[in-house]
């Protein structure tokens, strides 16, 4: 994995969390593309691509995916210096998953040095009678933090397009979050291929997603503008500009 320059607007991502708390369903919902079987066992990776357009040009978020057990610990850490952005995911029902979150941004400060962008994300908010943690402990901690928050269920596709478009905004300050969702039959594909399974979560899923490419067949342009409720319900204590660089 390696940094594509910002001109080229590829930008590449890292999903990480506690084993089995949905990282893989956050990094596949509505991917464009992922990536092959064969390279995911030799990289260590999984890893989809997401792409929006914005004033006529693609935009492209790469989300990779680290294998998770003690044999990738090594992998997944010397990733950390090749990315824009990180997201730190926990299980809402989970609640050692959401005390694990201060070891994930101690990594990331030893290994990326808090150079990347960075956004919490709980899983999972749709199953309400096992919850471990409150929204209001959970968005009271991001915000400690200055860190933005989401919550979100795997299968709310079009809101996981909010918190990828929020990332590329965090990223590259000079692209507006209404951003376009470019589509292909082969994005349909995949999610298709995620409800045929039924929510699962990475533990179960880890090789799950079909393999496909995004230059099989024409893109379908689909609309994913924001509206200012999804932006308030999505947004949580984003940081200022100038907190933002520090």
């Amino acid at each position: 994995m390696s940094v594509i320059f910002e001109k080229n607007r590829l930008y590449q991502t890292l999903v990480i969390g506690d084993k089995g708390v949905g990282k893989s369903s956050f990094a596949f919902a509505n991917a464009n593309s992922v990536l092959p079987r064969d390279l995911v066992n030799f990289m260590h990776f999984q890893q989809a691509t997401h792409t929006f357009e914005a004033n006529g040009k693609p935009v492209e978020l790469a989300v990779w995916v680290p294998l998770t057990g003690r044999a990738y610990d090594c992998t997944r850490r010397a990733s950390y210096k090749n990315v824009h952005g990180i997201f730190i995911v926990y299980d809402v029902t989970k609640r050692e998953s959401f005390n694990h979150l201060q070891s994930w941004l101690t990594e990331i400060q030893q290994w990326n040095g808090g150079n990347a962008q960075k956004v919490i994300i709980g899983m999972k908010n749709d199953l309400v009678n096992q919850r471990g943690v409150s929204f209001q402990e959970a968005k009271q901690y991001a915000a400690s933090l200055n860190i933005p928050m989401f919550e979100v269920s795997a299968h709310e596709h079009d809101f996981i397009d909010i918190i990828f478009k929020t990332m590329i905004s965090y990223i590259q300050p000079d692209i507006h979050l209404t951003l376009i969702r470019i589509r292909s039959e082969h994005s349909v594909a995949v999610e298709r291929n995620m409800q045929d399974q039924g929510h699962q979560n990475a533990a179960e899923g880890e090789h799950a997603h079909r393999e496909i490419g995004i230059d099989d067949v024409p893109p379908v342009v689909k609309s994913c503008d924001i509206d200012d409720g999804e932006m308030e319900r999505a947004i949580l204590d984003l940081p200022t500009e100038d907190k933002k660089n520090n």
